[in-house]
């Protein structure tokens, strides 16, 4: 064969020809060879970036696989998550004047993705690894994070339902996009939604309109369904992406929410304001249309909410929790029974905005519907219907002289008017007939 060769690359390749390599292996004696001497570095996925736009780092191990994920030092100027690892193995045959060398590399990347918190030029100190028992060590890197500018194509907004509540008061975060230019790439970083300490975050319940266009947007960890509509600011129209996140206050105090970021890629090229808006509302927005890109990085405004604790002077025992203005009513089917027949109660809760969230009290707490009726431990979920949640129970008149299902309370803080209320349904009337018995008489033997 003079000097002709043959060289296949990767694993999948070399599963593909080990028939073949099988075969001459046995005509020729293969010689392998190893890789070298283990290093360990430290890749950027950019090193000039802006504030909330997030990069990916790598770590590549070069020489071997067997290695554990090794830990980044905590950088308070960023946010800092695993994202995984390859292993970056691979094999390469080759056959020259009939003679077959296999050569292995070993190698694994791991990767991380970094969100920068605010702005300066910061260095990503050396990063350890260990590599078959021994300790490698990155060189530092240094990275610039730059404050987002504004952009006449590109606004984002904050907006809260109120701008002050009760603790365990929802509160609703509207995070809309102003869009003025076709988009390719886009990224959200929403910095609030890592304030576990402050807030409990819900997703609110979405009616899905198909006369809307609708998207699943990554945010950090989680996917938001965002809608797609138009939208006038400051006197300007544009295309907009919504969408939106409950958020309940755990403590009292002022809190500015941090500046949200979005990252796009857009295109440069500028086309007439009725053909932007024609391909934005026809599906061929996100994609369709080519040209050079540019990348613009957007901040939002920083609203304030101030949370207010809740009193104790007045505070019941039977609180367990409800803020907010509250209506409670009940009904129950059938209302004519025997005794230790099953009723089934539904309990209908109207209050704030958002009933994700919102428990009903066990029934054993009421105290004269325990004493009449049995009530199982276990109970259907509630069920959000519109601007109620219905919550089923079933029943039983311990004996025929219940005359109704008495009042259900719910104590609750009234928000507007800042004190401890109690929510009652009215009472339903019911028949309960007593129990009957047939008597059998058996034939006596003779």
């Amino acid at each position: 064969m003079g000097g002709r060769s043959l060289i296949y690359f990767g694993n999948p390749m070399i599963e593909k020809w080990s028939y073949a390599i099988l075969i001459l292996s046995v005509l020729v004696a293969p010689s392998i060879l190893m890789a070298g001497d283990i290093s360990v570095a430290v890749e950027l996925e950019s090193r000039d970036v802006y504030v909330g736009e997030s990069f990916i780092l790598q770590i590549s191990i070069d020489g071997s696989d067997k290695v554990e994920p090794p830990e980044i030092p905590e950088i308070d100027a960023f946010n800092v998550e695993y994202v995984g690892g390859t292993n970056n193995s691979s094999q390469s045959i080759t056959i020259i004047n009939g003679k077959l060398e296999r050569t292995v590399h070993r190698g694994f990347v791991f990767s991380y993705r970094l969100t920068p918190k605010k702005p300066g030029k910061y260095t990503i100190p050396s990063i350890k690894v260990e590599v078959e028992g021994k300790v490698y060590s990155t060189d530092p890197v240094t990275v610039m994070v730059r404050r987002p500018g504004e952009s006449e194509d590109f606004k984002l907004r904050l907006t809260l339902s109120s701008d002050h509540c009760y603790v365990g008061e929802p509160v609703v975060l509207t995070v809309t996009w102003y869009i003025g230019r076709d988009v390719r790439d886009f990224q959200f970083t929403i910095p609030i939604f890592d304030m576990r300490d402050v807030f409990d975050f819900e997703t609110p319940n979405i009616k899905i309109d198909t006369r809307n266009n609708y998207y699943r947007v990554p945010v950090g960890n989680e996917e938001v369904i965002a809608k797609k509509g138009s939208g006038i600011l400051d006197g300007v129209r544009y295309a907009t992406l919504e969408f939106k996140k409950v958020l309940i206050p755990k403590r009292a105090g002022t809190f500015t929410l941090p500046e949200a970021v979005v990252a796009c890629k857009a295109i440069v090229r500028v086309r007439s304001r009725r053909d932007f808006f024609d391909d934005f509302f026809n599906d061929d927005f996100f994609g369709m249309s080519r040209g050079k890109l540019r990348k613009y990085v957007v901040a939002s405004n920083q609203p304030t909410l101030v949370v207010k604790a809740l009193p104790q002077e007045g505070r019941p025992d039977e609180f367990m929790g409800h803020v907010g203005r509250y209506k409670i009513s009940a009904t129950a089917e059938p209302t004519e029974v025997n005794v230790g027949d099953p009723i089934t109660l539904n309990i209908i809760v109207e209050g704030p905005d958002y009933l994700g969230n919102v428990d009903f009290p066990p029934l054993a707490m009421q105290e004269e519907l325990a004493r009449n009726f049995k009530i199982p431990s276990e109970r259907a979920e509630g069920k959000v219907e519109g601007k109620k949640k219905i919550f089923t129970q079933t029943i039983r008149a311990k004996n025929d002289k219940v005359k109704e299902i008495p009042p259900i309370k719910l104590v609750y803080f009234d928000t507007g008017e800042g004190r401890y209320k109690v929510a009652s349904t009215e009472p339903i009337p019911i028949v309960v007939h007593p129990v009957s018995y047939t008597h059998l008489t058996l034939p006596t033997k003779a």
